[in-house]
């Protein structure tokens, strides 16, 4: 997203919203999820859980890249 900071989302909120989170299903009979993004009106940015209609903050798992 040609951002200046980075996110660490704990892998445990990630297993406990997965169920959320649209897959894809591969030809192998693997899937993959996807992270979609989304920027909220006040500029920060969220994951959208559109399963749910819900939306997680990314900000409070924001970090620099400069080291800031």
């Amino acid at each position: 997203m040609d951002l200046d900071a980075a996110f660490a989302v704990p892998q445990r909120w990630f297993a406990e919203n997965k169920q959320n989170l649209n897959t894809t299903e591969k030809p192998d009979g693997g899937s993959y999820w996807h992270i979609p993004v989304t920027k909220m009106a006040d500029g920060s940015l969220a994951i959208n859980l559109s399963k749910v209609g819900r939306k997680y903050s990314l900000e409070t798992h924001r970090f620099s890249l400069h080291g800031e």
